[in-house]
C-alpha cells in the first residue's frame, strides 16, 4: 500500500463495517496524531487565552457565563446574616444616631463602608458612639500596591487613634484588566510597610471574624495565593434605607451583620460577572456571605483543563476521519456534531458550577473544538495530496 494511501483504506471501511480496522489502521493513527499535533500550541500555550479573554482589551472568563446563567435560574436565597442599610441621602451628623440604633436593636456587626479621610467638625459624637457599642464596628481601609502583592495602608481613618477597639478591614477587591471586573476576593494582604501589622484582612474577612470565628478559620485554611471566588448568584441581601432603620422600630436586626454604606454613588459601581454593575457595599455582603456558608468554588487546575481539551479534541477528530469517508453528508454531520459538542460543553460546565460548586475553565475545550475541524482539513488535505504523489510515483 506505502505511504498515505488513506483513499484505499477509507474504501475499504465503507465495505466490510469493520470498526477494528478502522481504528488499527496506521494512516489514520498518523492523521488524527498529526491533527492533534497542530492544534496542541493553542491549548498548551497561554498566549490565545490571554490575548483573547484576559487582556488589556477584554475581560471574559467562562465563569462569567456560568455565574450569569446561575443568576437567572432562581437559586438564589435571601441571607440570614447580612443586611445592607443604605445612607445616601444622610449627613454625617446623622451617622452617630445610625450607629446607636443599630446596636440599640442587637446588631452583632456592623462594617462601616466608608473611607474616613478628612475630618468632620461633629465627628467625635460619631467616634463616641462607635466607641460605647456593645456591636462590633469594623471600619473600612484602602490599601496601595507597592509591589507585587506587597500592600500598604493609605486611607485609613483619621480618627483611628482614637478607637478603643480599632477593627479594620482593606475594601480592595482584585480585578486584572482596565474594565476591573470583580470575581472574586483576598481573604489577606501582606503589608510592606512600617507598621506593627504584617497582614491585614479584607473588610469582609474580618466583618466574618468578629462574627463568626468557626467560619473565618475555615477561611484562613483555604488561604494561598490564589483569590477566593463570589458567590454573586447565591445570596440576595435584604436592604433598608437609614431612614427605615430610624422610623421603623419593627425590623429585627438582632445578631445580624449590618453594613453601612452608599449604594447610588455612581463611582463605587463595580462590574460583575453576572454582567450588572453593582455598588461595592453589594459585593461586600455578596463576599460575607460567601465566607459564611462555606460555599467555595473548587477550581480546575490550568493542566487539567487543557488535558481535558486534547483528550475530547483527540475523540472528535477520529469521529471527523470516520465521517470524512461519507460522499456529501460527512462535513454536514461533522458541522452539526461539532455544535452540539460545544453546547453540551457548555451545559455541562454549567451544571457542574451550579451543583458542585467546581469550576472547568472550557476554554480550552471549546477552543479545540473549534479547530479541530480546520486543522483535520489541513492534515487530511495534505495526506491526499501525499497519496496522489505517491500513486504517480509508481
Amino acid at each position: 500500500m506505502g505511504g498515505f494511501h488513506i483513499v484505499r483504506c477509507k474504501l475499504e471501511i465503507m465495505k466490510t463495517n469493520n470498526i477494528i480496522f478502522f481504528f488499527s489502521c496506521k494512516k489514520n493513527w498518523i492523521i488524527v496524531v498529526l491533527t492533534i499535533i497542530l492544534m496542541s500550541p493553542f491549548a498548551l500555550l497561554d498566549f490565545p487565552y490571554a490575548s483573547l479573554l484576559t487582556g488589556k482589551t477584554a475581560d471574559f472568563e467562562f465563569s462569567d457565563l456560568y455565574a450569569r446563567v446561575a443568576d437567572k435560574t432562581g437559586i438564589s436565597k435571601y441571607s440570614n446574616d447580612v443586611v445592607i442599610v443604605s445612607i445616601d441621602g444622610c449627613s454625617r451628623d446623622s451617622l452617630s444616631k445610625i450607629i446607636d440604633t443599630l446596636d440599640n436593636k442587637g446588631v452583632s456587626v456592623i462594617g462601616i463602608d466608608i473611607l474616613f479621610k478628612t475630618a468632620y467638625k461633629n465627628d467625635s459624637t460619631l467616634v463616641n458612639s462607635i466607641n460605647k457599642a456593645q456591636s462590633k464596628v469594623v471600619l473600612a481601609v484602602r490599601l496601595e500596591e507597592r509591589d507585587e502583592e506587597i500592600f500598604k495602608i493609605i486611607d485609613r481613618p483619621y480618627f483611628y487613634d482614637s478607637i478603643t477597639k480599632p477593627y479594620i478591614g482593606a475594601v480592595n477587591f482584585p480585578s486584572y484588566s482596565v474594565h476591573g471586573v470583580i470575581r472574586s476576593f483576598k481573604p489577606s494582604f501582606y503589608l510592606g510597610d512600617e507598621s506593627n501589622q504584617t497582614s491585614i484582612s479584607h473588610f469582609s474577612s474580618e466583618i466574618v471574624k468578629q462574627y463568626s470565628p468557626t467560619s473565618y478559620d475555615a477561611l484562613k485554611q483555604r488561604e494561598n495565593d490564589n483569590a477566593e471566588p463570589i458567590k454573586f448568584h447565591q445570596n440576595n441581601i435584604d436592604e433598608f434605607s437609614w431612614l427605615d432603620i430610624m422610623n421603623h422600630h419593627n425590623i429585627n436586626l438582632s445578631g445580624k451583620i449590618v453594613i453601612i454604606g452608599y449604594t447610588l454613588d455612581i463611582n463605587d459601581l463595580k462590574s460583575t460577572p453576572t454582567g450588572d454593575d453593582m455598588p461595592g457595599i453589594y459585593i461586600h455582603a455578596k463576599t460575607i456571605q460567601t465566607i459564611l456558608d462555606g460555599s467555595y468554588v473548587t477550581i480546575s487546575s490550568t493542566w487539567w483543563n487543557k488535558t481535558i481539551a486534547l483528550f475530547v479534541s483527540f475523540c472528535f477528530v477520529w469521529i471527523l476521519l470516520y465521517l470524512s469517508g461519507l460522499a456529501n453528508i460527512g462535513n454536514l454531520i461533522g458541522r452539526i456534531i461539532q455544535i452540539v459538542l460545544l453546547i453540551l460543553i457548555a451545559v455541562i460546565g454549567i451544571n457542574i458550577f451550579i451543583n458542585k460548586n467546581h469550576y472547568i475553565d472550557t476554554f480550552y475545550t471549546v477552543l479545540c473544538i473549534g479547530l479541530s475541524q480546520v486543522c483535520f482539513d489541513i492534515i487530511n488535505g495534505v495526506a491526499h495530496i501525499y497519496s496522489r504523489v505517491k500513486i504517480r510515483e509508481k
